[in-house]
């Protein structure tokens, strides 16, 4: 059920859901804005644009694995970000980067920062 309702969020085009995100936890779900972007095409391909919450975020992305064949990142969005904020992001991409390897799932890197 969980993968279903990602799934169903997650296809809705970005220009009508907006800077929504939906989040599962404490085993329930939760929508709440963000300044991390993701959406899934119709190809099972995800982009994801980080923001500044983007370590909040990778927890949703890890639970739409099951989902995706592919992801690109687009990091120019959490340039100039204080060093315990970026602390916080290298951690999570790290552990994201993990999870995505070990489902043999190809990701690509754009606008580093």
């Amino acid at each position: 059920m969980r993968s279903y309702c990602f799934e169903r969020f997650y296809n809705i085009p970005l220009k009508y859901r907006g800077p929504w995100q939906l989040v599962y936890g404490h085993g329930d779900f939760r929508v709440r804005k963000s300044q991390t972007r993701i959406a899934i095409a119709r190809n099972c391909r995800a982009s994801v644009s980080a923001g500044a919450d983007f370590a909040d975020a990778a927890r949703t992305i890890e639970q739409i694995i099951p989902l995706i064949r592919g992801v690109r990142f687009d990091f120019s969005g959490v340039k100039g970000l204080e060093r315990p904020a970026l602390l916080r992001f290298q951690k999570a991409f790290l552990r994201l980067a993990r999870a995505l390897k070990k489902k043999n799932i190809p990701f690509t890197l754009e606008g580093k920062g």
